[in-house]
Formats: C-alpha cells, sequence, structure tokens
C-alpha cells in the first residue's frame, strides 16, 4: 500500500467511525473514497491482473451503495470499508504483477543482448 492509500484507508475508517458512532448516515467522502479506490484498481489493470480481487471490491460496492439507499448505514459502512480494502488489494497485486511482466521482459531482452553478444565476440 502507498503511503495515499494508507491515507486514505485512515480517512475513511474515521470517517466511518465517527458516523458509526454517531449513528449518522454514511458520509459522501467515504463512499467516494471507496470509488475512487476502485476506479485506481481498473486503471492498474486489475480486471485482467487481480480479477476476483476486483470483483470482490466491486459486489461490496455495490452492496454498500444498495444498503445507504435503504438507509442501512452499519451495513453500508462495513461494506464500504471492505470494498475498499478490496479495490487496494486489488490495485497492489496488478501493479505487482505488471511490474513483474516487466521485469521478465527485460531479463528476457538483457539476456538475449548477451547471446547476441556472445556469438559475435566468439564467447558463447
Amino acid at each position: 500500500m502507498t503511503g495515499r492509500s494508507l491515507g486514505l484507508l485512515a480517512i475513511a475508517g474515521l470517517a466511518l467511525g465517527l458516523a458509526a458512532c454517531a449513528g449518522a448516515p454514511v458520509p459522501q467522502e467515504v463512499m467516494v473514497a471507496a470509488e475512487d479506490a476502485v476506479v485506481r484498481a481498473e486503471a492498474a489493470d486489475a480486471l485482467e491482473l487481480a480479477p476476483s480481487e476486483l470483483a470482490r471490491a466491486q459486489v461490496k460496492l455495490a452492496g454498500a451503495q444498495a444498503a445507504v439507499r435503504e438507509q442501512a448505514g452499519e451495513r453500508a459502512r462495513r461494506l464500504i470499508e471492505q470494498a475498499l480494502v478490496d479495490a487496494e488489494l486489488a490495485e497492489a497485486r496488478a501493479r505487482t504483477a505488471a511490474a513483474q511482466a516487466n521485469a521478465r521482459r527485460l531479463r528476457q531482452h538483457i539476456d538475449g543482448g548477451w547471446r547476441e553478444f556472445a556469438a559475435r565476440t566468439g564467447d558463447g
């Protein structure tokens, strides 16, 4: 998790905690934070690279939105928090998978360069 992600998670947790204590409706900024986390995961190619984590986040976010409409605040808060965490996980896994794929491609490129160098110099 990045520092920004941890900050958003802390803000969301604080807002959820305050709202739970007050018995108030779910703050809009908490829902927006979860929605933004899902968007960031999608932008990181989580649909391809971390599909199960992204799907969990999307399902929980949809459930949270339904709970908000039903004025089921506690269930909405719980689902928003879970959606946020699942989306952050999806983004992290997608970015990790992309970095690993890039590292493999770079390693193959370097290995190919060394083989070509060895063939030209007679060291192979």
